[in-house]
């Protein structure tokens, strides 16, 4: 099996596997044994407060968190809070220890999904990322669904095997990934900002949509309605397979790749007036297409976090804190809100989902490509280079077969160079960024990002930029600044044609 699909294989199965205890934990299991309101409000308040510290402690959290002994560690202390958890379900236990077990599952989880969206940046191909996080999302799904639908012991094994899985998987792409390198551009004296991290009008586009499944969550919760819940499962795990089907489609072909974070806009707000519309017991088809909606969203805003990192070289982990944070922040209130308004007079549920379905119709065209200006995002100066679009990934030059580039070979031997480092320093003369280089070479971004390092070091410079510059001055002292070709087609330097 290539390499490529290897990771992404192990993404798939590890991530849906993680979503899928979630999903049990923080509704259907805890539905049955009466304590979903308190376990929901308890899981999302854990979750908001591990990603505040993770926003903004990330420079002491980041570097532990690709390690494969804390990722088992994390797998073994949510496999091993949720066993009383899951006793107190089955009534074997008394019930005061399951809320905080599951408080401590939830930490647990947090930091866990914060070192999978890290390994998302590093595996990360910008035509692929929203394909890859739905499938992600769709095998969590369909896993929960069928959990669920299984006998209470089965289910209870099941969830903590999936916590395993979803561990042993992260492991082995962490593995696969190589070592994360120490991001090449250095962010400035006074850092960076929050706001400056992900525009404002991103930030208020994500709370809107992230509000209106919170809000359907709370309304779902308070009818406490099993039933219910069970088959809005099943809706949503099938919408969602249409949806990645829809979204694969539409990924083949260049004109179609502006529609894919569109058709979200409908899913949500038909989803909203259906509510707003049929009675209780009948919303099952609502509820769905809400989530199913907002999880193709979110599948759109997690590749735009990954190819972010990419580009610019900013924490990973605290671009994802401080995204999910904000993402928090509007389930919790939305949740709240749910939870109060559905046990009042069902006018109040029919005016908010109303004020809902006109926001979200007036800002459909929102996205945070379209929002984004990047001023962080390093320009390469070199010939040929591709100026990537705002909120998209450059691929590097591929219009012609060979494209002309300095001749790297004296500067390599001078100042040292590998012969790995020497084929990437010709692609960063030619304007290839790293995912671009990756690509190329069938490494992870993160390899190349620690290459990258090794050759400013090397050269004595401290970026892309002084090391092209100083490229540019040494092949113009040897009089022969582009007497070598590079063949776009094999990835190493050619002779001139």
């Amino acid at each position: 099996m290539d390499r490529k699909l290897q990771q992404y294989v192990l993404f798939c199965v590890g991530m849906g596997s993680s979503t899928a205890w979630w999903l049990i934990m923080s509704t259907n299991l805890a539905e049955k044994a009466s304590y979903g309101q308190n376990t929901t409000l308890v899981l999302h308040v854990c979750y908001f407060f591990v990603l505040l510290v993770c926003s903004l402690a990330y420079r002491h959290i980041e570097p532990h968190l690709h390690r494969a002994g804390v990722i088992g560690g994390l797998s073994a202390l949510t496999a091993t809070s949720l066993v009383p958890a899951l006793l107190v379900v089955m009534g074997v236990l008394d019930p005061a220890l399951y809320v905080p077990c599951i408080a401590v599952a939830a930490v647990a989880k947090a930091l866990i999904f914060l070192a999978w969206m890290m390994a998302f940046s590093d595996i990360l191909n910008p035509r692929s990322g929203i394909v890859l996080m739905l499938a992600a999302m769709t095998i969590g799904w369909m896993l929960c669904l069928v959990v669920a639908m299984a006998d209470a012991v089965v289910a209870a094994v099941a969830t903590c095997l999936l916590v395993l899985v979803s561990g042993g998987c992260l492991i082995a792409l962490t593995a696969m990934s190589g070592p994360r390198a120490v991001p090449a551009e250095p962010e400035p004296a006074g850092g960076i900002s929050p706001l400056s991290l992900l525009p404002p009008l991103f930030l208020a586009g994500l709370m809107l949509y992230e509000f209106a499944p919170g809000f359907v969550t709370g309304s779902i919760q308070a009818a406490s309605d099993s039933e219910t819940l069970m088959s809005t499962y099943a809706a949503t795990a099938l919408l969602l397979a249409a949806s990645l089907g829809a979204t694969t489609l539409l990924m083949h072909f260049e004109a179609g790749k502006r529609y894919v974070t569109r058709f979200v806009v409908p899913f949500i707000a038909v989803g909203l007036l259906l509510v707003a519309l049929l009675g209780p017991g009948e919303q099952t088809i609502a509820f769905a297409c809400i989530i199913t909606g907002t999880s193709v969203f979110d599948a759109f805003v997690y590749s735009s976090f990954a190819q972010r990192v990419q580009r610019t070289g900013v924490s990973g982990l605290r671009l994802f804190a401080w995204g999910q944070f904000v993402i928090q922040v509007a389930i919790l209130v939305a949740f709240v809100l749910g939870l109060a308004l559905a046990g009042r007079d069902s006018t109040w549920i029919t005016t908010v989902s109303l004020v809902l379905v006109s926001l979200i119709i007036l800002g459909g065209r929102f996205d945070l490509h379209g929002a984004e200006k990047d001023p962080t995002s390093p320009a390469t100066g070199a010939p040929g280079a591709a100026h990537a679009n705002p909120g998209q990934v450059a691929v590097g030059p591929e219009d012609d077969e060979a494209h002309p580039v300095f001749d790297c070979a004296a500067f390599a031997k001078r100042h040292g160079y590998s012969v790995r480092e020497e084929e990437i320093l010709n692609l960063v003369s030619c304007g290839f960024n790293a995912p671009a280089i990756a690509d190329r070479l069938c490494i992870a971004p993160s390899t190349v990002k620690t290459h990258l390092v090794h050759l400013y070091r090397k050269a004595g410079v401290a970026d892309r930029q002084e090391l092209l510059r100083k490229l540019e001055e040494s092949s113009s002292a040897s009089g022969s600044p582009a007497d070598r070709f590079y063949d776009a087609s094999s990835g190493r330097p050619a002779s001139r044609p």
